[in-house]
């Protein structure tokens, strides 16, 4: 049996998070309606717990066994309401953000999967809300050595959604890649994810043509199963009408959190996201939880 893939997670990025936009909106145009905060345009990558440091044994791939080739995996976020005063034009509400992907292994290590995308938002009437589905062609370990591993992975996003419809949005192109490297003789790791995304619009359109993220991670494992981790991430993006002044200003947050493996394929991370710099009405405090779930 082979030691493979590097459990990246979702190096999850539908360009900036929606309690973390780089953009400020006024307050009245976003409580009319006429600005629609769509988070499915709006999600940075991020590691995916002790998988991200620890290569997971897999199965030795069959290729004529087409059932056994198939996977699905389930991955969600949870927003709490902000730990802080709500800031003006920011909604204060639950937000529950859930990825589910089918895919099919070409070899041990390269994947190709179809992800649906949907948001269920506040704590009453629980509105759901469906973003743009994306195909990820994903490679588990790119490059590797004996201590260090390197995720890649190329996604389409398709513009399926009434958010990506009113802005003219004709497709997303994007690019994901996670360094992870285990130090030696020791409990600490170190992960660098990074993205870039490309959006086509239309001749009318707006929003941004241009993302980017950058977050460094610090891992200490507690136990086998069980770790501390702290993501700093860096973000920015390029609105199209704005020719070469158009970049954004970047934002910085910081999220300590714990990493547990409650199962073999099931991975919960909560954290507390602190924003550090480039505040805007869309950058609270707030406690998060990640949950990812292997279930095929």
């Amino acid at each position: 049996m082979r030691v493979g893939v590097l459990s990246v997670g979702w190096m999850l990025f539908e360009p900036a998070q929606a309690d973390a936009r780089t953009e400020v909106f006024d307050p009245a145009e976003v409580e009319s309606g006429s600005l629609d905060l769509d988070p499915g345009r709006s999600e940075f990558p991020r590691p995916n717990f002790l998988g991200s440091f620890q290569k997971n044994a897999v199965e030795t791939f069959e290729p004529s066994d087409i059932l056994k080739n198939i996977t699905v995996n389930y991955f969600g976020m949870i927003s709490s309401p902000s730990l802080q005063a709500v800031a003006p034009g920011y909604r204060e509400s639950l937000l529950l953000r859930n990825f589910l992907g089918v895919g099919y292994r070409l070899s041990e290590l390269v994947t190709l999967s179809g992800n649906a995308y949907w948001s269920v938002r506040g704590l009453e009437q629980f509105p759901t809300q469906i973003h743009d589905p994306f195909v990820r062609l994903a490679d588990g370990s790119f490059l590797s050595g004996e201590n260090w591993n390197l995720y890649v992975d190329a996604r389409l996003h398709l513009p399926l959604s009434s958010a990506s419809v009113n802005s003219g949005l004709n497709l997303g192109i994007q690019s994901v890649q996670a360094l992870t490297y285990s130090i030696p003789e020791s409990r600490f790791a170190l992960g660098l994810s990074s993205s870039i995304r490309a959006n086509v619009l239309s001749v009318q359109g707006y929003g941004s043509d241009l993302d980017l993220y950058l977050g460094p991670n610090l891992f200490y494992q507690l136990a086998p199963s069980l770790g501390l981790n702290c993501l700093f991430e860096s973000q920015m993006s390029h609105v199209r009408s704005r020719s070469s002044s158009g970049w954004s200003a970047l934002i910085f947050d910081l999220e300590p959190g714990l990493a547990w493996d409650v199962m073999p394929n099931l991975s919960v991370n909560p954290y507390i996201h602190l924003p550090m710099g480039g505040l805007t009405s869309f950058s609270p405090t707030y406690a998060g939880l990640l949950l990812s779930w292997t279930l095929l």
